[in-house]
């Protein structure tokens, strides 16, 4: 539920009614009028003030995630800093001594203090703390942008000014491009792609989280636009690369056996295929389903506890699928898993940077060390450096 919206009203309206038609010698009024009440009352301009910051403070690091115990903790912290601070400035201005001039003296060493502050940050780029940088780091996977480089994540992409225009310049630039096509996971193979290959190499990701050929969600994805799309561009098709998640293949998208997703994937891909042949199904790729956040890598850090190898390889049955049922319908197919051969212990951590940026995401890094090996080790190699 999001604040505000029409829901937001109920609560106003109770209390716009309390306010209206209560009288001194009623019960609401005379619990409304206890010490405490009044207390939150005259520190609660202070609460709103205050609980963002140290809510917010907790989120990031983890402290509140799934503890009750100190969710209370964050809020009894947020009461005691609220009512220390109401009753200082209430003190400190009944005070007859401190003047208009004193008053003014306090004003400005608060924002010469918080100058400061933003001027820290500003240099440190925000990167003030090392492990909050260090943390930033290691789960980073920016969508890559360059000149005739780019990708939409959205269903109607050619109705973006940006993208129409930009293909425009770049297909009469280069001709011929290459097509990155499927889910957040060809996000990833759309930055590699695009790092790797030489600075003239025209490519075009479309890639939509979240997104299956012919699943019951595809009114809302990039699928059936880029069929069109694709035979609008046939003739300027260098190659089409299509990925998608593994894990959409399993039932409940964690177990086998197999679900209908692998047959209406692959139909998709034969549709591919009737408008342009030039097409390679890169299959999936193993997910260790390890949960990287502050309090997880804080921990890794200071030796507190190593990450559990969570890897799904009933991927690997969905794999040898894949190859099986693209063999037989004639579709080139390329297995990541074999190409990579991840194995836990040596390829989620590496030099001491993570490779992922979550349960089954490559970061920056991950990009490069996986994207080497996928491409110099398939037909990807003489696509880009023929």
């Amino acid at each position: 539920m999001f604040h505000p919206s029409f829901y937001t009203l109920s609560p106003i309206i109770g209390v716009c009614l309390i306010i209206w038609f209560s009288h001194k010698d009623e019960l609401i009024t005379k619990i409304l009028s206890t010490k405490l009440l009044v207390g939150i009352g005259l520190i609660s301009y202070s609460l709103y003030l205050w609980h963002y910051p140290i809510f917010a403070y907790a989120r990031v690091i983890d402290f509140i995630k799934g503890n009750f115990i100190n969710k209370i903790i964050i809020g009894l912290i947020t009461f005691i800093v609220s009512f220390i601070s109401y009753y200082f400035l209430k003190s400190f201005f009944k005070k007859k001594k401190n003047n208009f001039y004193k008053i003014l003296k306090l004003i400005f060493f608060l924002i010469l203090i918080i100058l400061i502050f933003i001027i820290v940050i500003f240099i440190k780029d925000g990167k003030v703390n090392k492990i909050n940088a260090y943390y930033e780091k290691q789960i980073s996977s920016p969508l890559y942008r360059e000149k005739c480089k780019f990708s939409s994540n959205n269903s109607n992409f050619f109705n973006e000014t940006f993208f129409k225009e930009e293909f425009l310049n770049c297909k009469k630039k280069y001709n011929k491009f290459i097509l990155i096509l499927g889910d957040s996971h060809s996000i990833d193979l759309f930055n590699l792609i695009s790092k790797i290959s030489s600075k003239n190499e025209f490519i075009i990701g479309l890639n939509r989280g979240g997104c299956r050929p012919f699943d019951n969600n595809s009114k809302d994805c990039h699928y059936l636009n880029a069929l069109t799309f694709i035979n609008e561009n046939k003739n300027n098709i260098k190659i089409i690369l299509f990925t998608h998640k593994g894990s959409y293949f399993l039932t409940n998208y964690n177990q086998l056996p197999i679900n209908e997703q692998l047959n209406k994937t692959i139909n998709y891909l034969l549709e591919i295929k009737k408008i342009n042949n030039k097409l390679i199904f890169i299959g999936p790729h193993l997910e260790p389903n390890v949960i990287l956040n502050f309090k997880s890598i804080s921990n890794f850090l200071n030796k507190k506890n190593n990450f559990k190898d969570n890897t799904n390889f009933d991927l690997i049955v969905v794999d040898k699928k894949l190859k099986e049922v693209s063999k037989k319908n004639k579709i080139k197919y390329i297995s990541k898993i074999d190409i990579l051969d991840f194995k836990f212990e040596k390829d989620f951590i590496v030099d001491n940077n993570f490779t992922f940026s979550d349960k089954d995401h490559w970061n920056e890094f991950g990009e490069i060390y996986f994207g080497k090996k996928l491409v110099f080790n398939s037909i990807i190699k003489d696509i880009l450096f023929p």
